[in-house]
């Protein structure tokens, strides 16, 4: 029997990129300043108390109450578990459903309901079409509220941090695209603690990663 875990989730992460005319960065760029409509977007609730443990149960709960912060962009997650997952592995993991444009899956310990790693991915063409710049906002808006949903950090900090964070991703994907790389993609992480990295990757698609030890937690 699959198990589901349904959930909405929202809000918009800010994206600016600099300047450049080859048409994989001119794409980006024409996502992301569509996406800087959905910024204002979003409502004054009060974030809850900071988790005291990171388990999946919490996130999933977290992630469902995320609108409430940053508003509807994202969609209303139903989280799967693989039917490949097997009774004696000891890690559990749900897949992301209900999310037109958007995959990705999140991987728990069984014992302890430790969330270890949150993924989301979507491939966005060179030449964005207006299909592509709304998986872009659901992609951006999911960075906001799962980062939210695992640190419980104010609004604020969570669009601070996960702005800078695309920015930089974004700017490393132009360098390696000015220079000529075949495949160019760019990659950028903030650490939240010694054991949880926030990671994202440009080129060839966007892929946002929480990803935390296995060995000591996170928090």
């Amino acid at each position: 029997m699959t198990e589901t875990v349904a959930v909405s989730a929202g809000g918009p992460a800010e994206c600016k990129s600099e300047g450049g005319s080859h048409q994989t960065v001119a794409g980006w760029r024409v996502i992301c300043a569509l996406v800087l409509i959905v910024c204002s977007a979003s409502t004054a609730a009060s974030a809850p108390k900071t988790l005291e443990t990171a388990t999946c149960k919490a996130f999933f709960e977290r992630i469902a109450q995320a609108d409430a912060i940053f508003g509807d962009m994202v969609p209303a997650f139903k989280f799967d578990v693989d039917p490949k997952d097997l009774p004696a592995n000891p890690k559990i993991t749900y897949s992301i459903g209900n999310a037109r444009g958007l995959t990705g899956f999140v991987t728990c310990i069984k014992a302890t309901d430790q969330m270890v790693v949150f993924q989301v991915d979507t491939s966005i063409d060179r030449d964005p079409v207006a299909e592509d710049v709304k998986v872009a906002a659901r992609f951006l808006s999911t960075v906001s509220a799962a980062t939210w949903a695992y640190t419980a950090w104010p609004k604020p900090k969570v669009q601070k941090v996960t702005s800078d964070l695309l920015k930089r991703g974004f700017a490393a994907a132009k360098k390696a695209d000015l220079r000529g790389d075949d495949n160019p993609q760019g990659e950028a992480s903030f650490e939240v603690s010694k054991t949880v990295d926030l990671r994202f990757w440009a080129g060839g698609g966007l892929t946002f990663m929480i990803d935390v030890s296995p060995d000591e937690g996170g928090s």
